[in-house]
């Protein structure tokens, strides 16, 4: 298998980790799992990413970091293997439209 170094940041709806089973997971399938974001000179392979910090997820992107989402985790189990990630990026231009809503309405928080 290929290496795989992951960073996962997923939030629950009150703002809690929400990623440890998913670390866990990930760990058992044998990836490197970073308990802390690495920094813009990152070298995780994949951030998986759920209503987690924005600046991570732009670094993430900066670093040429597999932004995923849930999805990545569950096809790789069931492949037993490293699914693409093709499939299972967050859509930028979604989030984009999204963050410019909040901005617009004065309730985005970064």
């Amino acid at each position: 298998m290929a290496r795989v170094a992951v960073y996962v940041d997923v939030q629950l709806g009150d703002g809690m980790d929400g990623g440890a089973l998913i670390r866990s997971v990930l760990e058992s399938m044998g990836a490197t799992v970073y308990k802390r974001w690495p920094g813009a000179n990152s070298r995780a392979t994949h951030l998986v990413w759920k209503a987690g910090d924005t600046r991570v997820l732009e670094e993430a992107r900066a670093c040429g970091c597999a932004v995923v989402g849930l999805s990545w985790v569950n096809a790789c189990q069931d492949a037993r293997a490293w699914a693409p990630a093709g499939d299972h990026l967050i859509n930028q231009e979604e989030r984009s439209r999204a963050r410019e809503y909040l901005i617009r309405h004065d309730l985005a928080t970064t």
